[in-house]
C-alpha cells in the first residue's frame, strides 16, 4: 500500500536500491526496491509534502512541504528542521553531495550550504512557482522549470571560476556502450586495410 493522497515526488537513490516518495497525504516514505518493502516513514497530516530526496549514502532524507520547513529525516524521525519564509516546492542535491538547491513558490532558486546550516543564497528566476529542478551528472548545470512556462539552464562554477565537479572514468563500470554503425564500419574497413598491408609485407619478406 502506498499513499492515501496524490503523490508529488518520486526520487530514486543514487545506487538505485531505494525510492523516496512523498505526497499530499502528509507522508514521506522510504522504500527498499529489492523486495518492495517500506523501511521508514514520516507522517504529518498537517503538511502537504511536495518534494523529498536522499543523500548519496542513503543516510538522510530531506523533505519540504506546505509547513514551510526544510526537514532532515533519519530513520523516519525529524533530526533537523529549518523554517523558511516561503514554501519550498522542489529540492535537488548535487552529485558531489556538496550543494543543495531548492525552488520556492515565488520562483526563486536557493543554494544551501551543505551539510545544512540554514544559510543560503537566493536567485530570482521565474515569475511563478518552481515546478521542477534537475542537475547534470557532472554538476555543471542546474535546470529549472516554472509554472510561468519558462525554462532556465544555469551554469554552476566555484568561486574561482572553475567547474564545480570533474567526472573521471564515468563509464568505467559499464560493460556495454552504444556505438554508431558507421563508426564500426569505418573501423572494420581500416582493420581490413591494415591486414592486407601486413600480408603484403609478410610475403615480400619471405621472398
Amino acid at each position: 500500500r502506498g499513499h492515501n493522497g496524490k503523490v508529488k515526488s518520486i526520487f530514486w537513490s543514487p545506487d538505485d536500491t531505494r525510492i523516496i516518495t512523498c505526497g499530499l497525504d502528509g507522508a514521506v516514505y522510504e522504500w527498499q526496491v529489492k523486495d518492495c518493502r517500506r523501511i521508514s516513514e514520516n507522517v504529518q497530516k498537517t503538511c502537504l509534502y511536495t518534494s523529498a530526496i536522499c543523500t548519496n549514502d542513503n543516510s538522510s532524507i530531506y523533505a519540504t512541504g506546505s509547513d514551510k520547513k526544510l526537514k532532515e529525516l533519519i530513520e523516519g524521525e525529524v533530526s533537523n528542521s529549518y523554517l523558511s519564509s516561503v514554501t519550498i516546492e522542489q529540492l535537488v542535491l548535487s552529485n558531489s553531495g556538496q550543494m543543495l538547491f531548492a525552488g520556492t513558490e515565488k520562483g526563486c532558486i536557493r543554494c544551501y550550504k551543505f551539510p545544512l546550516t540554514g544559510e543560503y543564497q537566493e536567485y530570482l528566476c521565474h515569475s511563478g512557482s518552481v515546478s521542477r529542478l534537475r542537475i547534470s551528472n557532472d554538476d555543471s548545470f542546474l535546470f529549472s522549470t516554472g509554472e510561468d512556462g519558462t525554462f532556465f539552464m544555469l551554469e554552476m562554477k566555484a568561486k574561482d571560476g572553475t567547474k564545480t565537479r570533474k567526472v573521471d572514468n564515468m563509464y568505467a563500470d559499464l560493460d556495454q556502450v552504444l556505438v554508431a554503425r558507421v563508426d564500426i564500419e569505418d573501423k572494420n574497413s581500416a582493420l581490413d586495410k591494415m591486414k592486407s598491408k601486413y600480408d603484403e609485407l609478410t610475403m615480400q619478406h619471405e621472398y
